[in-house]
């Protein structure tokens, strides 16, 4: 695996997230346990394209960054962490639950730990690569 590979993943999965909650807002929500009312799907239409469009982002990020792309896994690594305190507030609060907060937070987790992973191994070689020159 490397850097490259988990962006593509976290820009998959947030444009997969994306195009459900855009198309299937009723049923995302509602399965968050939400009270689904006319001004939440609005909400989470926006939230959907929001999601396309951080998706997308990450998806050429990894093709344009060049060697700074270790620095925008870290960046994206922070991201994806904010997202997962949200979840957790959001758990410890009682606003959302079910099995798509929890899915949701494992699979934040092991993608914050991948990104910093691979950003520190991806450093190190551009280190490594400048020291030798």
């Amino acid at each position: 695996m490397s850097l490259k590979l988990v962006f593509r993943i976290f820009g998959g999965l947030n444009i997969l997230t994306g195009a459900f909650a855009l198309f299937a807002t009723k049923a995302m929500l509602g399965s968050a346990g939400l009270t689904v009312t006319p001004e939440l799907i609005t909400v989470g239409q926006g939230f959907a394209i929001t999601a396309i469009a951080l998706g997308l982002v990450s998806w050429r990020t990894a093709d344009i960054a060049g060697e700074s792309l270790y620095a925008y896994g870290q960046l994206f690594g922070i991201v994806q962490l904010l997202q997962i305190l949200l979840i957790v507030y959001h758990l410890m609060t009682g606003q959302a639950g079910g099995p798509p907060v929890y899915i949701n937070l494992v699979v934040g987790i092991v993608l914050v730990a991948l990104f910093y992973s691979y950003s520190q191994q991806d450093e190190n070689s551009v280190i490594t690569s400048d020291e030798e020159e």
